[in-house]
C-alpha cells in the first residue's frame, strides 16, 4: 500500500489525505512498540497490544461498502482488535477505491469519501488525546488487573513524529471541511 502510486489526476484534497495516511501508516508500523507484531501473518492476533496498537480503537461505527471476490457488496465492521496499521491501511485502501478526481460521486463513493475523512479524523484525535486517554483505556480493557508498572509497559510514548503526522491529518480534514471536495 505504501508503494502504490497516487494517480496523477487525483483531487488535491484526496491526494492530501492519501499522502498523510501513508506517512502515518509508515510511522506506526515502524514504532518500536510494533516490533513484536511485524512478523505476524494475516489474521493472527497481535503479540503486543499497546496504545500504539490501539491507535485506531473501535470508535468508528461506520460501515464500509467493499467488494468480495464474488463481486458482491459486503459490510466491513471495524473490530476492537484491529491494529493501527490495519485501520490506517484500510483507510488508504478506501481512498484508492474512489474515482481519483472525485467527480460524479454516487452514493457509495460519497459514503466512502466521507468514511476516509472521518477515519482520518478519528485516528488523529486518538493519537493526539492526552494520556491517560482512550488509547490507554483500550489497553486497560484488554489487560485488566495489571499493576501500574505493567500497564506502563503497554503505554509506550507516542512520539512527536506520530503526533505531527496526526496533526497533518487534522489539517487535511480542515481543508476539506472548508469547502473543497466535500460531499
Amino acid at each position: 500500500m505504501l508503494l502504490r502510486p497516487i494517480p496523477d489526476d487525483t483531487d488535491p484534497d484526496l491526494e492530501d489525505h492519501m499522502e498523510k495516511n501513508k506517512d502515518l501508516l509508515r510511522l506506526l508500523a515502524l514504532h518500536s512498540a510494533m516490533r513484536p507484531n511485524l512478523q505476524q501473518t494475516y489474521m493472527t492476533p497481535a503479540n503486543a497490544k499497546t496504545n500504539i496498537y490501539f491507535s485506531t480503537h473501535a470508535l468508528s461505527t461506520s460501515s464500509y461498502s467493499t467488494w468480495t471476490l464474488a463481486n458482491r457488496p459486503t459490510v466491513v465492521v471495524l473490530q476492537a482488535s484491529t491494529g493501527a496499521w490495519d485501520f490506517v491501511g484500510r483507510t488508504l485502501g478506501y481512498a484508492y477505491m474512489l474515482p481519483p478526481d472525485l467527480t460524479h460521486l454516487d452514493r457509495m463513493f460519497g459514503e466512502i469519501w466521507m468514511d476516509v475523512r472521518s477515519r482520518s479524523f478519528t485516528t488523529a484525535m486518538l493519537l493526539l488525546d492526552d494520556p491517560p486517554g482512550q488509547l490507554d483505556g483500550a489497553v486497560d480493557a484488554t489487560y485488566p488487573g495489571l499493576t501500574n508498572e505493567q500497564r506502563a509497559g503497554r503505554r509506550p510514548v507516542i512520539g512527536d513524529d506520530i503526533k505531527d503526522a496526526a496533526r497533518a491529518l487534522l489539517h487535511a480534514q480542515g481543508s476539506v471541511e472548508n469547502g473543497a471536495a466535500s460531499v
